[in-house]
């Protein structure tokens, strides 16, 4: 990367970002590294500098940097039908696809699943159905809750929480 690019990726990340965990005396005299490669677990900064990427891109790149495999697997899915809610009564191969494998990989009971983009619409779900009108008693099988959201869940009338769930890694697609 040229000279005046690296700079300006420098100056817009100081004057627009909010980096809520830096160290403000350091940052503000020198700046944040500023990355524009990366490669299996490695990312590389505009000077070309090699770093191990320990924490997998903050939790959200945890298969590595450029997987061809997951590139055509995303790609391919992209062109056919990117997303589609599941809100109401609709659904997508996909999604259903995934979730009768996770019904597979979770315990005999645990066979429905409700799809989220993040965590605070989990803890959102989790706690309405826990204390929502329903049918009858309900065990939710909640990945990765904090605790403290699974303490008030377990408050619930007839609702059981399971706050973990180790699911082993997925094909790149599930068919």
């Amino acid at each position: 990367m040229n000279h005046v690019l690296k700079n300006i990726h420098h100056e817009y990340d100081l004057k627009h970002i909010l980096h809520p965990f830096a160290e403000f005396p350091r940052f503000l005299n020198e700046g944040s590294r500023v990355f524009d490669r990366a490669e299996g677990a490695y990312v590389y900064d505009v000077d070309g500098k090699k770093y191990l990427d320990g924490i997998g891109g903050l939790w959200c790149v945890n298969i590595g940097y450029g997987r061809q495999e997951m590139a055509d697997a995303i790609a391919e899915q992209v062109l056919s039908l990117p997303y589609y809610n599941t809100f109401t009564d609709m659904s997508s191969v996909p999604a259903s696809a995934l979730a009768a494998k996770l019904a597979q990989l979770a315990p005999a009971d645990l066979n429905h699943v409700f799809f989220t983009t993040g965590g605070s619409t989990s803890v959102d779900t989790a706690v309405r159905l826990a204390h929502g009108e329903r049918s009858g008693p309900i065990r939710l099988l909640c990945a990765s809750l904090p605790e403290n959201v699974a303490d008030l869940l377990r408050q619930a009338d007839d609702a059981t929480i399971t706050a973990t769930l180790d699911v082993p890694l997925l094909d790149a697609a599930v068919k």
